[in-house]
């Protein structure tokens, strides 16, 4: 207000994003930012600090699958609870993640989910037995809330179910919400294709707690357990880079091999280059197998 009215001062007030930033890379930064933040950064906008997670046509796009996916051995996955037993559902989550393009592509392969009734809390005994059974069919770690059932955790632990910790803070808190609006709103999840996950995805809202930190909110007589199990399984996926490189990417690099310099071996040196980062290591542990097989069988000719 000052600045309008002393002649000291020179105001000026422009909407819009700077006109030498080309569009593409605006439009990856409203992908990116909560849509409060990138109109106040970006617009020159000043908005609400309450925030729908994806659009209904985000949603659709990521609700794309039938049912659940078969374990593949040459997959990393990570298995998600969130435990509810009174008031809210548990929900558990078993996911893994690819490469597509130059983006991670998160899957969702199972979500599971217990309901509670009115006088019949969700039985514990029951999610332990889902669990034992599918982490070791995926071969997944489970990340779970440390705050939430300790004696479950201590059998599946006993049960040789690999477990991590998941602490849930305002900085963690604010890192799910960020991973999951960017999977969502740029289209790099595939969910199961079930109508209570996308009530629950077009339900929830992020709201801004302090600047450009986020945290996933339901209203009242709703519930986000669903998403919440789905939120930490893409950020420990997208976190960690656990993208495994499909068959497809390996194929292709092994035609490629061909095609420069004859059929690959296990002395063939690994190509470098940006499009082949997420292969080298798996390529690394193809050729020490190959190489201990190849010593292998000239001892046993020897």
């Amino acid at each position: 207000e000052t600045a309008k009215i002393e002649p000291s001062f020179r105001l000026s007030d422009l909407h819009g994003p700077p006109p030498w930033i080309s569009p593409d890379e605006i439009a990856a930064e409203q992908r990116r930012m909560f849509s409060s933040a990138f109109g106040r950064m970006w617009m020159n906008e000043w908005l609400s600090s309450s925030d729908s997670i994806a659009d209904p046509d985000d949603v659709s796009a990521a609700c794309v699958l039938d049912g659940p996916l078969a374990p593949d051995n040459q997959r990393t996955y990570v298995c998600t609870l969130d435990i509810g037993t009174r008031n809210d559902r548990t929900a558990a989550v078993i996911a893994h993640c690819e490469r597509s393009g130059n983006a991670t592509q998160v899957i969702i392969d199972r979500l599971q989910v217990w309901t509670p009734r009115p006088g019949a809390p969700v039985s514990l005994d029951d999610v332990r037995m889902w669990l034992v059974e599918f982490c070791k069919s995926y071969r997944a770690k489970l990340l779970y809330d440390p705050s939430q059932a300790y004696l479950l955790v201590d059998q599946l632990r006993k049960a040789g179910i690999r477990t991590e910790e998941f602490v849930f803070s305002s900085s963690s808190v604010s890192k799910l919400a960020t991973a999951m609006m960017q999977a969502l709103r740029g289209r790099t999840i595939a969910l199961p294709d079930d109508e209570d996950l996308r009530q629950e995805l077009l339900a929830v809202r992020l709201r801004e707690t302090s600047p450009n930190v986020m945290r996933i909110e339901h209203s009242t007589g709703s519930h986000d357990d669903r998403v919440i199990a789905v939120a930490m399984a893409v950020y420990d996926l997208t976190a960690h880079a656990n993208a495994t490189p499909g068959k497809d990417s390996l194929e292709a690099l092994a035609r490629e091999q061909e095609a420069k310099r004859g059929p690959w071996s296990p002395y063939s040196p690994i190509p470098r280059g940006p499009e082949n980062q997420q292969t080298l290591a798996a390529l690394r542990v193809v050729r020490d197998q190959q190489k201990a097989a190849h010593f292998s069988g000239w001892f046993q000719r020897r």
